[in-house]
């Protein structure tokens, strides 16, 4: 990442949640990512209220391009600008950080498994009533499912969460879909 990107206007200042809540379309996160990512392993990414730092879900591959063994992964990308000035600082220039096993147990986690009739069925564990198949495009990896009686493959995750004395507790959960047909943006919310 460079310092234009921490001095950009658009920048997300320290203490500001994503004035685009919920949107389809956050400026800052969304054109970071495009720019900042091999845009045809990114299967989704997940936005949360507490700041900018976003939790990527990527296709794990080989260098021709095929499926890995592990075939799946998640990482924090830790954009928001207050850790990435201190991290700056002190010579780091890598955005990516490991989610640890807490995390993922909690939330955050993602697994696959390949099926006999060679389909790859994702489950994610904060959404443990759903699975989606791993699907690869034309060299383009995306997780799939059905969603409004609609084939369509999940592009985001959004969690509207608030601070409590006991810790953060989620609002609700917003699922943003790409229609396999047409490209229409389909939501779904999740209350808990």
């Amino acid at each position: 990442m460079s310092e234009d990107w921490i001095n950009n206007e658009h920048c997300p200042k320290k203490g500001q949640t994503s004035p685009v809540k919920d949107s389809y379309a956050d400026p800052w996160v969304d054109a970071y990512i495009a720019g900042h990512t091999d845009s045809k392993k990114v299967l989704f990414h997940l936005l949360r209220t507490k700041n900018y730092n976003t939790v990527m879900f990527e296709a794990v591959t080989k260098e021709d391009g095929s499926l890995d063994d592990k075939m799946v992964c998640n990482y924090w990308f830790d954009i928001d600008r207050d850790p990435m000035t201190k991290t700056r600082k002190k010579g780091n220039t890598s955005d990516r950080s490991e989610t640890n096993f807490f995390e993922n147990k909690m939330a955050y986690g993602i697994s696959a498994s390949k099926k006999e009739d060679g389909k790859i069925i994702c489950s994610i564990t904060a959404l443990k009533k759903r699975t989606f198949e791993l699907v690869c495009t034309d060299g383009d990896y995306s997780l799939q499912g059905v969603y409004d009686n609609k084939p369509a493959k999940i592009r985001k995750v959004y969690v509207e969460m608030k601070d409590g004395w006991t810790g953060p507790t989620i609002v609700y959960v917003k699922l943003f879909w790409e229609a396999l047909e047409g490209g229409d943006i389909l939501t779904e919310t999740i209350n808990p």
